[in-house]
């Protein structure tokens, strides 16, 4: 037993010594890390200069702006800002005329005057030096459908205002029908042009006529087509119908 207890003695000596020695060089160490911190670090020996550089971390690109759809709405340069949308650049006009007529039993040549008006329908100013008339057509052989403007009015048409005279009692009616804008008196710009139809002398019966006449102010071009009705019976004389109102379309559009 004595034996045993001196070796036993002896190990735990030995692993306590070595123990020991194993914490007095780690204090070594520590005591020296502390020192040298303490001093500061001075550097290269050779007293260069070291940079140190950090790669400093890249934008995000954010995929929903880049990646977002442009719409139409987005893009769109609107160039009628300040403009109505639905003002007609150009010279634009329409003419109210007696366009369907009657002409009973007579046989003689005639012409019926104050048939028809210019409405300026457009945003600019009618320069009405340029109305006359281009053209004078139909589908009879034995007669001329005549169309004229026997008194004009070079004075200037300002935008929404009415020209012209229908001052017959048969026709006023039925342009009235047709031009609104003659509820507001100021809208009625003079008593002229005077526009005039008729015919030149023309066999009897019955029949049918179809005249055309092309109009022009300024850049535009109005197509009136008329109807007329010959007939051998009845009392003699000239019956206006009914009216009609046309646009004018813009050059060359007008067909010339």
């Amino acid at each position: 037993m004595t034996r045993r207890a001196i070796g036993y003695d002896a190990s735990v000596s030995r692993l306590l010594a070595n123990a020991a020695a194993y914490a007095t060089a780690c204090v070594a160490v520590l005591a020296g890390c502390m020192s040298d911190s303490a001093a500061g670090d001075a550097g290269p020996a050779d007293g260069s200069v070291i940079k140190v550089t950090f790669d400093a971390p890249k934008p995000k690109v954010d995929a929903r702006v880049v990646d977002a759809p442009i719409t139409i709405a987005d893009a769109r340069i609107d160039a009628r800002i300040g403009v109505p949308a639905d003002a007609p650049g150009g010279d634009n006009f329409d003419v109210a005329y007696a366009q369907e007529w009657t002409i009973r039993v007579s046989t003689a040549a005639f012409t019926a005057n104050q048939i028809a008006v210019v409405i300026n329908t457009g945003t600019t100013t009618l320069d009405m030096s340029t109305l006359k008339v281009l053209s004078v057509t139909d589908d009879n052989g034995n007669t001329d459908f005549q169309f004229t403007i026997p008194k004009a009015d070079p004075s200037p048409l300002a935008p929404g205002k009415v020209h012209g005279d229908v001052a017959d009692v048969n026709v006023e009616p039925l342009i009235r029908a047709l031009v609104p804008e003659l509820d507001d008196p100021r809208n009625a710009d003079g008593t002229m042009p005077v526009f005039a139809g008729g015919m030149t002398p023309h066999k009897g019966g019955s029949y049918d006529i179809h005249p055309k006449v092309k109009l022009q102010i300024g850049d535009a071009v109005a197509e009136l087509d008329f109807l007329v009705h010959v007939t051998g019976s009845g009392t003699s004389g000239l019956e206006f119908k009914a009216a009609k109102r046309v646009s004018a379309k813009q050059l060359p559009d007008a067909g010339m």
